[in-house]
C-alpha cells in the first residue's frame, strides 16, 4: 500500500481535493468515501486489479 501510495501520491491527492472532504460534491453528501482511509485500498485495486472487483 505503501509503494502504490507514493507511486500515485500526486494522483490521489487531486482525487482528495476534487471530491474528498471540503469539495463541493462532498459538501452535497456524495462522495463521501473518498476522505476515508478505505478509499486507499479502493484506489489500490481498481489500478492493480480491476477485474477481482466483478461479480
Amino acid at each position: 500500500m505503501e509503494a502504490f501510495a507514493e507511486q500515485h501520491g500526486e494522483r490521489l491527492a487531486e482525487l482528495l481535493r476534487a471530491h474528498g472532504p471540503g469539495s463541493k460534491p462532498a459538501s452535497h453528501g456524495r462522495y463521501m468515501l473518498v476522505g476515508r482511509p478505505e478509499s486507499l485500498i479502493l484506489c489500490e485495486r481498481m489500478e492493480n486489479a480491476p477485474y477481482l472487483l466483478r461479480n
